[in-house]
């Protein structure tokens, strides 16, 4: 993340924009916004693309991740929200087990499928809602 000074005096904070899926996984492409807010180090934004993941999130909703290599413990937790790189395309989706006891990739609107989590399967941005209170 870097700092840019405003034309009023004040700062800009720029962090990289990715895009993903929130359906069908898709193939991510990256750029750098500027924010008002300092997110921090370690963290970038994420716009959603599709309406898998409504009510909760919705379709061009951007949202703040982690970035996996810069948490201290990279750990998957059910129940929690995490950028997948499924098959080589990403998506956005919970982390939980399904009734099989399989790991899944699973959407919050109900009319999607889970995707079942494989070996190719990989994530690399944890939601954290605390640092998407204000963006």
């Amino acid at each position: 993340m870097t700092v840019a000074n405003l034309p009023d005096g004040g700062k800009a904070f720029e962090i990289p924009l990715l895009r993903a899926a929130a359906g069908s996984p898709i193939i991510a492409d990256a750029e750098t916004i500027e924010v008002e807010r300092n997110h921090g180090t370690g963290r970038f934004m994420l716009e959603l693309r599709g309406d898998s993941m409504e009510p909760k999130f919705r379709d061009k909703e951007r949202i703040i991740l982690h970035d996996k290599t810069t948490l201290k413990r990279p750990v998957l937790k059910y129940g929690e929200f995490y950028l997948f790189v499924h098959n080589e395309s990403s998506t956005f989706k919970q982390w939980q087990k399904n009734d099989d006891g399989q790991k899944v990739l699973r959407s919050v609107n109900p009319v999607y499928k889970d995707i079942i989590a494989n070996e190719s399967t990989e994530w690399i941005g944890w939601y954290d809602p605390a640092d998407n209170l204000k963006i």
